[in-house]
């Protein structure tokens, strides 16, 4: 390595520096491998295989916990005989986030101090006594409004769950890596929208009914700083200090929370309680958005690591929420590991069922 104190300084020039930065075109290429590996559920599966090989057997801990739950878990998730329930929406959160509203348009005659950062807040406390807000929503195609973002997949919101999580504050066990789930989700939303020929007329007709709000959804978000490239740092800075400043997009996409305590937590919620729709072009596939807030008794279960259940139940009788059920997330993802790959993964409602090869289990 070069001796740079030699050279009479300590570091090297930020041109050089940046020299050795992944470019846009280096990331997207990465991503759309990531993406390709994991592109139908027989392929995600493999990898779940993978790395469940590497992570071993459940420890006695989590099994003697799963037998503890059995009956709640038979009661939300139903059966591998009869098929996995689709009664719930989830929601991924986490304990701390910093505060402040990120999505905030910046004032240009503000100089930033680069070495102060909000205080964390106690967001999950703050769910459980106020509801989930309605927030802004920069992703929505055409909509600039305030909105709450459901799932009906457990493992895409375990996997927003899972960037509160610290490096050092994982669950004991898990059915693979939670950065293998978004790629597929991502993929798969635009495959069903532009890549299968059933759906390609309605898509086309859309578009183009659609096209002048998109157009200026894009105008004004570009112009507010809310660009493409600039929106997922923006959202990373709810758990990390450094989330705008990270370098390429998959080093992002797999970081965790830096917040000391902090944790990860998946919300169930009864999809008879609230008023949710997927009636949005590619985010709609496995994505919900409502409009209202969703209310603390509307929330049905809490899934956290075995190691905070007591921290969830203790807010939840400080809230008078004693009915809500605390399920082990360790039990509640060996318990659907026995249910198939394209059930866990399942696109939302009238959004159409995977295609699968004739003579292939997928």
């Amino acid at each position: 390595m070069r001796n740079f104190l030699e050279m009479g300084r300590t570091i090297p020039p930020i041109d050089e520096i940046e020299r050795h930065y992944p470019s846009p075109k280096e990331e997207m290429r990465k991503f759309k491998r990531r993406m390709w590996e994991v592109r139908t559920p027989g392929r995600l599966e493999q990898k779940v295989a993978r790395f469940l090989s590497e992570q071993g057997y459940p420890s006695a801990g989590v099994q003697k916990m799963l037998e503890l739950q059995r009956d709640k878990l038979v009661d939300f998730f139903g059966t591998p005989e009869e098929g996995l329930k689709h009664d719930y929406y989830f929601h991924g959160t986490g304990r701390l986030k910093y505060s402040g509203e990120k999505y905030e348009k910046k004032d240009d005659t503000e100089i930033p101090d680069e070495n102060k950062q909000d205080e964390p807040v106690e967001i999950l406390e703050s769910v459980l006594h106020d509801g989930l807000q309605p927030h802004k929503d920069i992703w929505h195609p055409t909509r600039d409004d305030d909105f709450v973002s459901l799932t009906e997949s457990y493992f895409y919101s375990k996997w927003y769950a899972s960037k509160y999580m610290t490096e050092s504050d994982q669950p004991q066990w898990q059915l693979g890596d939670p950065n293998n789930y978004f790629p597929f989700f991502v993929y798969d939303s635009i495959k069903r929208e532009f890549g299968e020929a059933g759906n390609l007329l309605d898509t086309a007709r859309r578009v183009k009914k659609e096209k002048k709000q998109m157009m200026e959804m894009k105008r004004k978000r570009d112009a507010e700083g809310f660009d493409r490239s600039e929106r997922f740092q923006k959202w990373l800075t709810s758990f990390t200090a450094q989330g705008s400043e990270q370098k390429g997009f998959n080093a992002q996409l797999d970081m965790k929370s830096e917040i000391e305590g902090n944790w990860g937590a998946v919300l169930c919620i009864n999809k008879t309680d609230v008023t949710a729709d997927s009636d949005m072009l590619v985010l709609g596939v496995h994505e919900a958005r409502g409009e209202d807030v969703v209310k603390p008794e509307d929330i049905k279960a809490i899934i956290v690591p075995i190691k905070h259940m007591q921290d969830v139940q203790a807010m939840l009788e400080k809230n008078g929420l004693g009915d809500v059920q605390v399920l082990a997330m360790e039990a509640v993802e060996v318990y659907l590991g026995q249910f198939r790959m394209e059930d866990l993964v399942r696109r939302s409602e009238g959004k159409g069922e995977f295609k699968v090869k004739k003579g292939s289990q997928w």
